[in-house]
């Protein structure tokens, strides 16, 4: 019966992974193209067609880059003024001692997870490529404990993410599924997964480049929301009770508790797997409400029904290949004037 179930689980993920490639294929196509652009990586602002053609006639191809200092200004600006979590009591029911208690233990997991890192790699994919992401995981304390903590980790990449494409919330709070993509070394991966056979997950080769898969194993987390219905009911002071297979009305009324109002809540628990080409390799259930990966995009716009993200420079680069083509005309006319 688990394995019938993990291969439907299998199935669904197989599907759900092409339809977010394609449905973020834009999107995430423009995204590479402005961060090669804004860094220059493979001379990127240039056209391919007319760098070649230059170079192939041993004529001048330069590049003046003047957009990275607007980006690292405000990359600059960003980390004097970081954003912070901060927990607010904001009715009669709150308590101002535990919203203190609450942020005092945000600071202690950002202070542990080195989180700025992870908010300004983010930050920067924003403002550079037009998306960006963090993530929460938790992990052992140490070694000799079977407690753990939670850390905010960076998304070094952000072409690794595919969020469900249907999600209509700026925060993706809404999506009903993500994959986190990754590569590990093969050695590694047969020591940590013995039984398992090192089979990549199919996924899209862009997001890493085929030249770095010689000796890895492409993998990938998928989280999805699994629906679930629960009951609560309110006693007479206001207080909810969740009712379970042990919790019951029966039992409350025998404890003198009175249930006034009762209600069935259509919600959700958030699953977790691992896989390669052809198997579960782990899987669980993530202790939260929502998929731990958090977004960070750049400006959002809807043109004839469909959705952009805009980074800093996007409107910028026709600007910066004209400046650079009349640089690299004056040093030609240069080159080609008479010398005296």
């Amino acid at each position: 019966m688990a394995e019938t179930k993990d291969k439907a689980i299998l199935e669904e993920a197989r599907e759900r992974y092409k339809f977010s490639v394609d449905g973020w294929s834009d999107i995430y196509s423009e995204a590479s193209e402005d961060l090669k652009f804004v860094y220059d990586v493979d001379e990127g602002q240039w056209p391919d067609k007319i760098r070649k053609e230059r170079e192939a006639d041993g004529r001048p191809v330069l590049t003046i880059n003047k957009l990275q200092k607007f980006v690292r200004q405000i990359r600059g600006d960003q980390m004097q003024n970081r954003p912070r979590i901060k927990v607010i009591p904001v009715d009669d029911k709150a308590d101002v001692q535990m919203a203190e208690l609450y942020n005092g233990l945000i600071r202690q997991i950002e202070y542990l997870s080195d989180a700025n890192i992870a908010y300004d790699t983010a930050y920067m994919g924003a403002i550079s490529n037009s998306i960006g992401f963090f993530r929460l995981i938790t992990d052992y304390s140490n070694d000799n404990s079977f407690d753990q903590d939670i850390f905010i980790k960076r998304v070094k990449n952000p072409l690794s993410i595919h969020f469900d494409p249907m999600a209509d919330d700026f925060t993706m709070n809404d999506a009903q599924y993500c994959f986190v993509e990754d590569l590990i070394d093969k050695k590694i991966f047969e020591k940590m997964y013995p039984g398992f056979e090192v089979t990549n997950f199919d996924g899209d080769s862009k997001v890493f480049g085929d030249w770095l898969q010689g000796d890895k194993v492409r993998i990938a987390e998928y989280f999805y929301k699994e629906p679930v219905k629960k009951k609560i009911v309110e006693t007479m002071n206001g207080t909810v009770i969740e009712l379970t297979k042990k919790i019951t009305i029966d039992l409350l009324k025998s404890k003198g508790i009175i249930p006034v109002k009762e209600r069935t809540v259509n919600t959700h628990v958030v699953k977790w797997c691992k896989l390669n080409g052809g198997d579960i390799i782990e899987k669980s259930e993530w202790p939260g409400k929502y998929i731990p990966v958090i977004p960070v995009f750049g400006d959002e716009i809807v043109a004839d029904g469909k959705r952009y993200y805009l980074s800093l420079i996007r409107g910028a680069k026709g600007p910066q290949q004209m400046y650079n083509y009349w640089a690299t005309a004056a040093t030609e006319a240069v080159g080609a004037s008479p010398k005296s």
